[in-house]
C-alpha cells in the first residue's frame, strides 16, 4: 500500500512539475520590458514577482503558482508516508 500511495504522489508531482515548467515557458513570452531570459534565469525568486512580467502572463503566472505549491506538496507527502509507513 504504502509503495501505491508514494507512487501516486510521485505521478502527482511530475505532473505539477510539467504544468509549471510549461507555463513558466508560456509566461516567457510577457516578459516586461525592463527583464531579459538572462535575467531571469539567474534570479529565480524573479518568477513569482509579477512587476516582471505584462498583465498577460497572469494566468499563466497563476498556473506556476499552484504547480510549484502542488509539486511540494506532492513531495513532502511521499516523504511522510514513506517516513509514517515504513
Amino acid at each position: 500500500m504504502k509503495q501505491a500511495v508514494v507512487g501516486i504522489l510521485a505521478a502527482g508531482a511530475a505532473a505539477a512539475w510539467l504544468l509549471a515548467a510549461i507555463s513558466g515557458f508560456a509566461m516567457l513570452r510577457h516578459l516586461a520590458p525592463h527583464r531579459t531570459l538572462g535575467w531571469m534565469v539567474f534570479h529565480g525568486i524573479a518568477w513569482f514577482d509579477p512587476d516582471n512580467f505584462t498583465p498577460a502572463a497572469a494566468p499563466w503566472r497563476r498556473r506556476f503558482v499552484a504547480g510549484f505549491v502542488a509539486f511540494f506538496v506532492c513531495v513532502l507527502g511521499a516523504i511522510a508516508v514513506g517516513a509514517l509507513l515504513s
